[in-house]
Formats: C-alpha cells, structure tokens, sequence
C-alpha cells in the first residue's frame, strides 16, 4: 500500500500510534508511524480516511486518481476517502513513513471555510523542497502537541487542500469583514487577563469558527490564539519592568494558568527569564 496505509504484510507490528494527545485527537483520526520490508510486491487498495504522509526512507512508486509520483525521502502523499491507488515499493529496506488521519467532520468544516465544496485534495503528492518541509513541521508539531494545536490542523489541512487548487493566497478581505474582525481584536485588546475562546471571539464577529481562524489570520497575521499569548506577554513584560510584583502573580493576572507555560512562552518571546528581564530594568 502506499505511505499512508499499508497493508498487512508490509506493516511492521511495531508500527505505532504517536501523539495522540487529548486536543490532537479532537481534530485528527490517527497519527501513526510505520516500517515496511522494501519489497517490490505492487499493491492496489483504497483509503479508508483521508490523510497526510511523508517518506522518511526507502522510494516507492505511487499511482492515485489524482496523479503519479516516485516517492523519494521528504516526499508529501495526499490520500482522499474511498481513493482508490496502486504502486510499489523500489527495493529499499526499511521504508520508514510518518501520516496524519484527519476526522472528516472537522476536515468538512476547513473545507467549508476555504470556499471549497468537497473536502478533497487534488494532487497526489508534493515533492521535497520548502512546500514540503513546512507541511513536515507541522506534522511534527501536531505529534508532539506542541503550539496551537488546533490552529495547525486547520492551517495543514487548508494548505493540502489548496495545493492544485487555483486560489492559492490569502482570502480576500471586505472592509466590512476587516471591522468584524477587528472587534475581536479590540475584545483581546481590552480582556485578554480573561478567557478569550476562539468559539467566543467567533462568536463577536458572527464568522463560524473555521472562517474566523482563516480571516483572523489574514487580518493579524497570528491565530487567535497566538494574538491573545502575545497580547498577554507584552502586558506582563511592562508590569515585570515597572513593578516589583512577583512574577507568579503577573502570570495569573494576565491570564496564565500555568506559570511553567507562561516561562516557556516568555522567553521565546524575549529571550530572557521574566527575572531577567526585571533586573536589566532595574539596572
């Protein structure tokens, strides 16, 4: 079978299931990693979901409705539900590949946001190079869990879906959605010590939930979620500098509920520990 479902007698029995944590899992089928043996024995199956994979090693020769590729390390593959495809492995041992399953309700809803009618990609696959290693990152951080997990499920599936599509830039923005947006934005300005939901900030702007992530983007150039962090970085930087509250305090106050997440974002964001940054200030 291909690199995103492989059939039984090419599947590793240690393949597993990897980074399933509890938000990944809202968005996402499956993610799973897998070794094959590299024989050349063709295949000929159908997806069950759709999904995204990647070679890590070995080369296969791969044939959907949508087109016809040699897959080399660092390729992307793009499968659809009910797809019907073919190929072979070229002989080299230990293929190894990584695949993202996605839930069909949730990749119907990106879908619907693009302007697209049906939730399908159509091309079969990326080759290597900038594209595909940006997919590759993503995949990545939804493995882990890392970051805005459910803004890069979105932001990976809407860039699958448009891969082959003719409108491949950012949505156009009406003055009258700019301002819808916007109210958000000055919602986040003016409460982001408080819960700021991405469904509540939708919900401002009367967009549906998926829209209003494409849009906010486009506008701010962050995801929601992304602007409220930041938004509550910057006001924790000015108090840290300015007072002598203690830093666990600031944290809540601006609106962390964890202090070790609120040290990781800060110094990714200033480069220096919260403490840091007080003391160059006091000096």
């Amino acid at each position: 079978m291909s690199i995103l479902s492989e059939p039984a007698h090419l599947v590793d029995p240690h393949a597993e299931r990897i980074g399933e944590t509890s938000g990944v899992r809202t968005y996402l089928a499956r993610v799973e990693q897998s070794i094959a043996d590299g024989r050349d024995r063709p295949w000929d199956k159908m997806y069950g979901k759709t999904g995204i994979g990647i070679m890590l090693s070995g080369w296969c020769e791969y044939r959907s409705q949508t087109g016809h590729v040699t897959g080399v390390p660092g390729t992307i593959f793009f499968g659809n539900q009910d797809e019907h495809f073919t190929g072979r492995y070229l002989g080299a041992p230990g293929i190894r590949r990584l695949a993202i399953w996605y839930d069909n309700d949730f990749l119907e809803k990106i879908a619907d946001a693009c302007g697209i009618d049906h939730p399908r990609f159509s091309v079969a696959a990326l080759p290597p190079g900038k594209p595909a290693y940006g997919i590759f990152r993503d995949m990545l951080a939804l493995i882990v869990g890392s970051g805005d997990v459910e803004y890069i499920a979105s932001s990976l599936a809407e860039t699958a879906l448009l891969f082959g599509r003719e409108s491949k830039s950012s949505p156009r923005i009406s003055d009258r959605d700019r301002k819808r947006i916007l109210s958000a934005v000055r919602h986040i300005d003016s409460g982001f010590f408080e819960s700021c939901s991405v469904d509540a900030l939708a919900a401002i702007t009367g967009f549906s939930r998926y829209h209003f992530m494409r849009l906010f983007k486009a506008v701010t150039g962050q995801s929601a979620n992304q602007y409220v962090i930041a938004t509550r970085l910057r006001a924790a930087a000015v108090r840290i500098a300015e007072t002598k509250v203690p830093v666990s305090d600031i944290a809540f106050d601006v609106g962390f509920n964890d202090i070790s997440h609120f040290n990781t974002y800060f110094r990714a964001a200033f480069a220096c520990s919260p403490r840091q940054l007080r003391n160059r200030y006091r000096s």
